[in-house]
């Protein structure tokens, strides 16, 4: 718990910071460029830049500790209003990336330990490999460039096309969940058009979570109890796999 205590501090401190030493004016961006000195004035002094660093640090804390998350200096509105706005398309794109990991890595696990020292297994290790070590930013916009610019298979920028936005009424916030609860199918399955590349590259790093599979593996229980009843060899090793995933 001290660890974890020092490390949130330390983070603190180092956002804290970096908001300081950003070459934008935090109170610019909250009062808008039309604002009189007056104005800009005020709001200096209600967000403490006329203290000491220490100070403004001591404000910034006890800030957190109420919940008060400052704000945005893109935006110019509260950080907290930013995350509850975009929390849930944040949401839906790591549900379909945990789904798109999972679905593609569990089967090509399942296949390599039942094919263990294989060509197909040799494969599976190759995108194991991959999976870890290719940043995701960089599928991203090798996806965006293939399958977006070059073939027009996937959807682009946003969460539904241009023309399909605010059609569907923001119920849960949920693309997807919102546009099933207006029954309207076509803004749906635009959605997952959209979330299917961004998925797909989040989700890379799950896919790639197959090890190499372990001999030692075919003494737990479950493939004892398969391989008792007389499975082949090929069709004990899938438990076997299974199992060494389960926490």
């Amino acid at each position: 718990m001290i660890q974890v205590a020092i490390t949130l501090f330390g983070l603190l401190l180092l956002t804290f910071f970096i908001g300081r030493v950003m070459p934008i004016d935090p109170v610019l961006a909250i009062v808008g460029p039309d604002a009189d000195q007056s104005t800009y004035q005020q709001v200096y002094h209600q967000l403490g830049f006329d203290q000491s660093l220490m100070q403004q640090f001591g404000i910034y804390f006890v800030n957190l500790l109420h919940g008060d998350l400052g704000n945005a200096l893109l935006t110019g509105k509260p950080v907290l209003d930013d995350i509850i706005r975009v929390f849930p398309a944040t949401m839906e794109l790591a549900t379909m990336a945990i789904i798109v990991g999972a679905g593609l890595g569990i089967p090509l696990g399942v296949l390599a330990a039942a094919r263990r020292n294989s060509f197909s297994d040799y494969v599976v290790r190759i995108i194991s490999l991959a999976g870890y070590s290719t940043p995701i930013f960089w599928v991203g916009m090798m996806g965006l460039l293939v399958f977006y610019a070059w073939l027009g298979w996937v959807g682009g920028a946003g969460r539904v096309d241009l023309g399909l936005d605010g059609i569907v009424p923001r119920r849960t916030g949920l693309m997807t969940v919102d546009a099933l609860l207006a029954g309207n199918s076509e803004v749906f399955w635009n959605a997952i058009n959209h979330l299917v590349l961004p998925a797909r590259a989040a989700g890379l790093p799950l896919a790639g979570l197959h090890q190499p599979y372990d001999p030692q593996l075919y003494a737990g229980a479950a493939v004892a109890g398969v391989h008792y009843h007389g499975a082949s060899e090929r069709a004990h090793r899938t438990p076997g796999y299974l199992e060494s995933r389960l926490p």
